[in-house]
């Protein structure tokens, strides 16, 4: 019918990087083909059918993969995402669907982003599963208010976590900040990624920081509150306070001296900060800002304790070894020594080999005497016949 659109929809071919490369290769050559051959395939949709414990899945991947099949001239469709989540782990959930969204926003060609189902009531990947943006009671799960976000700011910005580096396209922002005493401060942040955590400085704190809690509440302009308390003595009063901000994906927003007065008596308003905040500023030292994240440190401290341990276990038994051996030779050199004397000799001192052992020479004296006694017997038997031949 006029105005219909051809599409081939397939599964497993959503990224170029991974074990799915081969068959989104071999689909891409395919269409590319058909197409060179006058055969009219309007567009490409891709199932995504995935799995939260797939790390191989990354932005560069699917955005490499989606960038060539464009370059077709074909409309791509995102028809079937859900993503099996068997543990329940909401930040994976969010990460693996808005990776897939950002890349597709970030390509011009793509046209739709569809979820296989909604709620996890219903859904062929079964409930505990948890594939899907919904829970079984229909209430919202992280991942729809990620979905929302990454939609309000209009582009996909997940490049930067693909590779490890980051990107001030997306760098969290410090839209403004109210105090109401000076152990206390609020902060109201935007980012286009999930931010996992906020801390605050003062200016003589050290290397102390105050650890901000999220308040849960989301403001019209899409940003989300924070609060912060003073750590003991040390008070937001202490000027100028430095902020330092961490999205989901461990890449780090930090700004020095950003707050620089502080309005008591509950005041909320709107302040300038300067640029903001911009990504990969200069490194301050903090476990945060590091090319490693918590889990890769803990690991790499696991994995030195390991070998201290195996090469402490291959030691103790290369000396036990050493040990025994030398035992061995002090037990052989103690018995070749015992076997010799020092007796003189007319040309001197010289080792003589000792006599055997005692019982030795108890069995050599009991083999003489009875001997001696067999010869007495034959004699007496002789001198006996002797005398009877004579006798006769």
């Amino acid at each position: 019918p006029s105005g219909a659109k051809l599409f081939y929809n397939d599964y497993s071919i959503i990224s170029s990087s991974n074990w799915m490369s081969d068959k989104a290769d071999a689909v891409y050559y395919m269409i590319q083909g058909m197409r060179n051959e006058g055969v009219q395939i309007d567009g490409i949709g891709f199932q995504c059918h995935l799995t939260g414990s797939d790390s191989t899945l990354n932005y560069a991947g699917i955005k490499a993969n989606l960038d060539r099949f464009a370059a077709l001239g074909l409309e791509i469709h995102i028809t079937e995402i859900d993503v099996e989540n068997p543990s329940n782990d909401q930040d994976r959930l969010a990460e693996v669907y808005k990776m897939v969204l950002d890349a597709c926003m970030d390509t011009s060609a793509c046209k739709a982003f569809v979820s296989w189902g909604f709620t996890d009531r219903y859904t062929w990947k079964g409930s505990s599963n948890n594939p899907l943006p919904f829970e079984d009671d229909l209430s919202p799960k992280q991942t729809v208010y990620t979905l929302i976000d990454a939609l309000k700011s209009g582009s996909g910005s997940s490049s930067g976590s693909s590779s490890g580096s980051s990107s001030s396209s997306y760098a969290a922002k410090l839209i403004n900040w109210e105090n109401c005493k000076y152990d206390w401060i609020g902060l109201n942040l935007y980012s286009s990624h999930w931010i996992s955590s906020v801390k605050v400085q003062g200016a003589n704190w050290g290397s102390t920081w105050s650890t901000c809690q999220y308040n849960g509440d989301w403001t019209s302009d899409g940003s989300a509150v924070w609060s912060c308390n003073s750590v003991g003595s040390k008070y937001f009063t202490d000027l100028p306070l430095n902020v330092v901000i961490t999205d989901r994906d461990g890449l780090v927003s930090k700004s020095y001296y950003v707050i620089t007065s502080l309005n008591e008596g509950n005041v909320y308003y709107t302040s300038s900060f300067g640029s903001g905040f911009t990504e990969d500023e200069t490194n301050d030292g903090f476990l945060a800002d590091s090319n490693y994240s918590a889990g890769e440190i803990i690991a790499i401290i696991i994995f030195v304790l390991i070998g201290c341990l195996i090469m402490g276990v291959i030691g103790y038994f290369v000396w036990k070894k050493y040990k025994n051996e030398k035992f061995d030779r002090k037990d052989e050199e103690k018995m070749v020594e015992s076997n010799y004397v020092k007796q003189d000799t007319p040309t001197g001192t010289a080792d003589v080999a000792t006599a055997p052992e005692s019982n030795e020479m108890e069995e050599i004296e009991i083999d003489v005497e009875a001997q001696e006694t067999q010869e007495i017997d034959v004699e007496i038997q002789e001198t006996a016949e002797a005398e009877t031949e004579e006798a006769n």
